[in-house]
């Protein structure tokens, strides 16, 4: 029989083991199985267009992304720092999916994800009451600026996930193509997008580099503007949330809550999958469709 100091010792090594697991930021994920109504365990999810299936139980609502977003006023969104706080809190995006059907890890494994030329990011986040706007800027350190207007994974982008009400909706993913099968009107979770460059983001009829996906970018406040200065580009953002798009705005007041994600997504050039990389938990749906995979961002009141 075993003893007492060595079942000790296994208990002591399981629970260190569990503790690496929670810890990682790097999930691995699997092909689809060929049917869709399995009763395994598995969830069918999405992140970008690509069907994934998730065998690990499903995170906590945020995962223990929350930030707070400060009112601002006289903001210019022209993709430079100079009027945000010099105080305001600068929060990491290195949480990394690992698919590789659509979304490598580019070597991103083997570095520091809050700190690398390779790719780092992170965001300050403020809003304006007056305005109705959520204003973000998303700073990304990528030593390869790659654009194109065609792909979504062949890019350099960012994404912006967020839900005005901040619920908790789960609807199916509609059939292929998605664009042709459903409306920004019917999701719980707004997508907008920005590349870097002058063209259609994700090759978006308005022929804008920032859209909303699945709706209008005219439609709303919305603005994006950026600047990219040797191997640091700044993603300035105005957002308009809705808790029901089109006609319905989100009003903005202190202790608000509202369900928001953001992702850098970093290609390289080649055959070599993007890297997708958010600071929210990590997708166990398409998070366009799933509004509790999303971060919180809580209104703070003026100091």
């Amino acid at each position: 029989m075993m003893s007492r100091a060595l079942r000790g010792l296994v208990a002591l090594g399981l629970i260190l083991i569990g503790l690496l697991s929670a810890s990682a930021t790097v999930v691995a994920w699997q092909d689809p199985a060929a049917e869709t109504s399995r009763k395994n365990q598995q969830t069918k999810v999405e992140a970008g267009t690509a069907d994934l299936v998730r065998t690990f139980p499903i995170p906590s609502r945020n995962g223990g992304a929350v930030a707070y977003a400060m009112p601002l006023k006289n903001m210019t969104i022209d993709g430079k720092l100079d009027d945000w706080p010099a105080d305001a809190e600068r929060l990491p995006i290195k949480n990394l999916l690992n698919y590789p059907a659509r979304y490598g890890l580019n070597g991103l494994d083997k570095v520091e994800l809050s700190d690398n030329p390779n790719l780092s990011a992170s965001f300050l986040a403020g809003y304006s009451k007056e305005s109705g706007v959520i204003y973000l800027a998303i700073i990304v350190r990528d030593d390869k600026h790659i654009v194109d207007f065609e792909s979504p994974f062949k890019t350099d982008s960012v994404e912006i996930f967020i839900d005005g009400k901040r619920s908790d909706i789960k609807i199916p993913a509609p059939e292929d193509p998605w664009e042709e099968h459903i409306d920004a009107s019917q999701m719980p979770v707004l997508q907008y997008v920005g590349v870097a460059g002058n063209g259609a983001a994700y090759a978006n009829k308005e022929g804008t580099n920032y859209t909303l996906k699945y709706g209008k970018i005219a439609n709303t406040k919305t603005r994006m503007a950026y600047q990219t200065t040797g191997d640091l580009t700044v993603y300035e953002w105005a957002i308009q949330a809705f808790d029901q798009y089109p006609d319905s705005p989100t009003v903005l007041k202190p202790g608000k809550r509202i369900g928001l994600d953001i992702a850098v997504v970093d290609n390289d050039g080649g055959d070599s999958p993007s890297a997708w990389m958010c600071w929210g938990p990590l997708p166990n749906y398409f998070k366009g469709f799933n509004s509790s995979n999303l971060g919180d961002l809580i209104l703070g009141e003026a100091p």
